[in-house]
């Protein structure tokens, strides 16, 4: 059901923005890490599933590198969540700045911000997403996502 809800009917809209607009780009990705402070998000009205599950909205304490240190939580990153979390505001902050995540606004020599793995626009042939987790990589929807295109999206 998350395919259904979340991955393919957003890959829809994608598709659909793509194909229906001039110049339209779209930069699809998914969300993979489980974090390791993950007991948080009941505290915070989430599913107790959540505190071992990667869940909708999970990625947010990572998108805007939210640790927190004080005496009623203590929330941290791993070293790698926080390599992850930094790929995630290098990304974000190079598409408010240039329309692009892969391109830095201080001109790194590969074009990505940090270093980090090329973010492809999303194409309606490949269907391919960035991967988001402590490994970064880029995988194709096409095989998840071809039977719920069939199905349809009401919602």
């Amino acid at each position: 059901m998350t395919d259904y809800l979340f991955a393919c009917s957003s890959e829809a809209m994608a598709n659909a923005v793509v194909t229906h607009t001039t110049g339209g780009a779209v930069w699809t990705y998914r969300y993979d890490h489980v974090f390791s402070d993950g007991w948080l998000f009941p505290k915070f009205g989430m599913p107790s599933q959540c505190a071992n599950l990667t869940c909708h909205a999970a990625e947010l304490p990572f998108v805007f590198h939210n640790e927190v240190h004080n005496a009623q939580l203590n929330v941290s990153f791993t070293p790698a969540e926080r390599a992850l979390s930094q790929s995630f505001v290098g990304y974000w902050s190079a598409f408010a700045h240039t329309g692009d995540p892969n391109n830095s606004p201080n001109g790194n020599a590969n074009g990505n911000p940090n270093g980090q793995v090329f973010w492809p626009k999303y194409d309606p042939t490949n269907r391919q997403v960035l991967l988001m987790d402590e490994l970064m990589t880029v995988a194709s929807t096409a095989q998840i996502c071809e039977f719920w295109d069939a199905v349809g999206y009401d919602h």
